[in-house]
């Protein structure tokens, strides 16, 4: 969408009195060429803002955190990762320090805005959500939501999550 009509159908719901809005798509929402002017917008309108992204725009995230502390942003960010190796297998990211390029920014993104951790539970990650909820802490981020892929019932015939979920509700204060 141009910036031209997502300002306009920003304009419209401001006049309906929406009151949120929630940026997320087919895509990773902080590619969009005009991100900083579309979140701008929305924040001077006084409208609250979900952004579901994976963080991995770096560029975009340190120039949020220059923006005004009034917006009403929050984040979610879809991480499924708890370290690089896990990253690497769910992200398929090789790039050496990237976990912790990543991490680092959503710590310092948090401390100016909301942000919650999504963790999408697969085969390759499944016995890392213990160290998710750790991290998550260690980041400062309190809010973390776990599920399933929309395949999950064939998880569900074999039983997968059944120790994990022990384990995982066990370590959980």
């Amino acid at each position: 969408m141009s910036i031209r009509v997502i300002k306009r159908v920003v304009d419209q719901a401001f006049d309906l009195g929406t009151e949120s809005i929630i940026l997320y798509g087919y895509g990773e929402p902080l590619l969009h060429p005009d991100i900083l002017e579309i979140i701008r917008y929305i924040g001077k309108r006084g409208l609250y803002l979900s952004v579901v992204t994976n963080g991995s725009v770096f560029k975009v995230i340190s120039k949020l955190l220059k923006f005004p502390r009034d917006f009403k942003i929050s984040f979610l960010v879809n991480l499924c990762a708890a370290n690089e190796q896990s990253a690497r297998l769910v992200h398929g990211i090789s790039q050496p320090g990237f976990f912790s390029l990543l991490t680092d920014a959503l710590t310092r993104l948090n401390q100016r805005y909301p942000v919650g951790l999504k963790y999408i539970v697969y085969r390759s990650n499944v016995d890392d959500m213990v160290d998710f909820v750790k991290l998550a802490n260690k980041m400062g981020i309190k809010r973390v939501g776990f599920k399933l892929p929309a395949y999950c019932a064939l998880y569900k015939k074999i039983n997968l999550f059944i120790p994990q979920e022990k384990i995982l509700f066990n370590n959980l204060k």
